[in-house]
């Protein structure tokens, strides 16, 4: 597990400058010099984080196939991802299930399971409500063709893992840090700049989170994450 995170923290000092100097500039705290006007639109950095979800799955060749009785592309995040966050967004394509859910690696019953909504065309996106899940612990993302009523029997898992408690804290204090800065932004552009945070630091399920989470999307951010379902699932969900 721990060589899967530092692999996603590669190059990390390039794109630390580049999340730093957007966010930076985003809030008028750098002036607009070293970057074009271009890639200072919101349209441009949607893309340069797409760019860099694309090849970053492309290059882990962690595209889904599916599963037997109906095709699931998990898109929130492949194997053994780890996650910043203690209630995870969980977003996926193909059909819908009676029952996803959520457990330990070693307890055979979940600790959560419920219905997903269905939001674009064939994307289907459940917030996990349950208890915080807990620091350096692994778990799996289930899904059951008989929800709850069959609960030893997933037909599909992925296994992930929340960050350590100490990691988890030091980005908890910088994105606090960030928010701050941003006070009078949207939600879009709040969901922006944390994204390219996470990139910068490794956390690309993170990123991805701030992405789908987002209430009230712009066209260009419903074309971001089209992009990134068509990037992670091809054509395995249709």
């Amino acid at each position: 597990m721990e060589k899967t995170f530092m692999k996603t923290k590669r190059n990390d000092a390039i794109k630390a400058l580049l999340a730093s100097t957007f966010a930076l500039s985003l809030v008028g705290l750098l002036p607009a010099s070293g970057l074009t006007q271009e890639a200072d639109t919101p349209t441009n950095s949607w893309q340069r984080i797409l760019d860099f979800l694309t090849k970053e799955r492309q290059d882990s060749g962690s595209q889904s196939q599916g599963v037997s009785r109906g095709s699931i592309c998990p898109v929130s995040f492949t194997e053994e991802a780890v996650l910043w966050h203690t209630r995870p967004l969980l977003v996926w394509q193909g059909q819908s299930f009676p029952g996803t859910g959520i457990r330990q690696t070693s307890p055979d019953l979940p600790v959560w399971v419920a219905t997903a909504t269905e939001t674009e065309a064939g994307i289907w996106q459940m917030p996990y409500t349950g208890t915080a899940l807990e620091p350096g612990t692994q778990y799996e993302w289930l899904f059951y063709f008989m929800g709850s009523s069959n609960p030893d029997s997933p037909v599909k898992w992925v296994q992930f893992q929340v960050l350590a408690a100490e990691e988890r804290d030091r980005i908890a204090v910088d994105l606090a840090n960030l928010e701050a800065q941003l006070q009078e932004a949207d939600e879009e552009t709040i969901a922006l700049a944390r994204a390219d945070y996470f990139i910068a630091n490794g956390l690309s399920a993170d990123a991805l989170q701030e992405i789908f989470a987002v209430s009230d999307p712009s066209e260009v951010l419903l074309e971001t994450r089209s992009a990134i379902v068509q990037a992670t699932c091809g054509d395995s969900a249709n």
